[in-house]
């Protein structure tokens, strides 16, 4: 029973840091694409 509850425990655990780190990702591949949008959009010659 121990066992089981200790199992249960790190796999909620793991769970949530990947969850963290997931979102982390997500976030930043949100700011990269902005920033390389921000600079296309600066380096296009103005019309």
């Amino acid at each position: 029973m121990t066992y089981i509850r200790l199992l249960l425990r790190v796999g909620i655990k793991v769970v949530d840091e990947w969850q963290k780190c997931l979102g982390y990702v997500r976030g930043s591949n949100i700011y990269v694409r902005g920033y390389l949008d921000l600079r296309v959009w600066s380096l296009r010659p103005r019309a």
